[in-house]
């Protein structure tokens, strides 16, 4: 009973923390994005 408690608990955290979680990695993934295309335009040249 109580490791059920201990997951609903895990649960609930990662469903609060999700969309901060979400937006970290969509902010990563766009950094990185710049970076590739800048990377990209400094070898065309």
């Amino acid at each position: 009973m109580q490791l059920i408690k201990i997951e609903l608990f895990c649960l609930q955290l990662f469903l609060s923390l999700y969309p901060y979680v979400r937006l970290s990695i969509q902010l990563i993934c766009s950094l990185y994005n710049f970076r590739y295309l800048h990377y990209l335009s400094f070898i065309q040249q």
